[in-house]
C-alpha cells in the first residue's frame, strides 16, 4: 500500500499534515514531494505502485495547475487538502474528483482517518481481487 502526498506548503500546515501522516506509517509506504515537476514525474511512471493521491494545495494557482494534470490524478483515489473553503477554491478541486476534499482550518486528523479507512477498502479490494485470481487459476488447473 502506497500514498503520494503532494505537499506544496513549507509552513505549519505541511508540518501538521505529516504528523497526522505518522499515524499511518506502519500501514503503508508514504512518498512525499513537494515540486510540482516532481508530482507530474511520478504520476506519469508507468506501473506506479501508488495507491492514494494526497494533495495539500497552498495556493489557488497552485490548484489550476493540478486541474491541468487531471487526466494523470483520474487514476488515483485522491484527497485534497486546500488553503481555504472559498467558492471558487471548492469548485476548482471538485474537478480533480476528490474521495475528500477539505480545507487547512479543519482537524488534519479527519484526514488520517479518511486515509485509514481508504486503506482498508483498498486492501480489501487487493485481497478480493488475489482470491479470485486464485480460484480462476485452481479451476484452470484443477
Amino acid at each position: 500500500m502506497s500514498i503520494l502526498m503532494y505537499a506544496s506548503a513549507k509552513e505549519s500546515v505541511s508540518t501538521r499534515l505529516r504528523e497526522a501522516a505518522t499515524l499511518l506509517d506502519e500501514w503503508v509506504g508514504i512518498e512525499w514531494v513537494d515540486r510540482l515537476c516532481d508530482l507530474e514525474e511520478r504520476l506519469r511512471e508507468t506501473g506506479s505502485t501508488i495507491d492514494i493521491l494526497v494533495l495539500l494545495v497552498a495556493t489557488l494557482q497552485d490548484l489550476r495547475a493540478l486541474v491541468l494534470l487531471q487526466n494523470l490524478t483520474a487514476r488515483f483515489p485522491v484527497v485534497i487538502i486546500t488553503r481555504d473553503g472559498k467558492p471558487e477554491t471548492t469548485t476548482l478541486a471538485h474537478r480533480l474528483r476528490p474521495r475528500y476534499l477539505t480545507s487547512v482550518d479543519s482537524d488534519l486528523g479527519n484526514v488520517a482517518a479518511v486515509l485509514r479507512k481508504m486503506i482498508e477498502n483498498t486492501s480489501q479490494t487487493h485481497v478480493r481481487e488475489i482470491k479470485t485470481a486464485m480460484q480462476k487459476e485452481q479451476r484452470r488447473v484443477g
